[in-house]
């Protein structure tokens, strides 16, 4: 499947819900920074890009590991109990990011002890400048296998 004309449409009607964790079953998270964008993309965007990412691996999801550090993984099926394909198309992410980043202005550029930055010592050095979308392709699955 040819990608040239993935994500060139103008993006549905995009909405924004920012997070206040405060007011959810996970207030150990109030001052932290979350937002869900919905129709980002259209259904069709949503099959295409699908069979894309798929073309890219025969159709094969392989399990889905949790990245333990060190560049090492680790099954663990209490957290991801799912399928995944890696697939980086750099043009992709770029039509992405130009759809979404007026949406969240305040990720543009995150300075020192910004509250999107959550580990103890991100950002403490150091601003950062988002440029592109980093994404992954999960399939969750009810049974345990993962992969259906």
């Amino acid at each position: 499947m040819s990608t040239t004309t993935l994500l060139t449409d103008p993006a549905p009607e995009i909405t924004r819900t920012v997070i206040d964790f405060a007011q959810t079953s996970l207030p150990e998270y109030s001052g932290l920074y979350a937002v869900i964008l919905d129709n980002v993309l259209s259904p069709a965007e949503c099959t295409a890009l699908i069979e894309a990412a798929e073309a890219t691996s025969d159709g094969v999801w392989e399990r889905a590991m949790v990245n333990i550090g060190n560049g090492r993984q680790e099954e663990r099926l209490d957290t991801r109990n799912c399928g995944r394909i890696i697939w980086d198309d750099a043009e992709i992410v770029d039509r992405l990011w130009k759809r979404v980043e007026g949406y969240v202005p305040e990720l543009r550029v995150l300075e020192p002890g910004c509250k999107a930055l959550r580990t103890a010592r991100a950002g403490k050095e150091r601003s950062w400048r988002a440029t592109r979308l980093a994404l992954s392709w999960m399939r969750w699955c009810p049974m345990r296998c993962g992969l259906c």
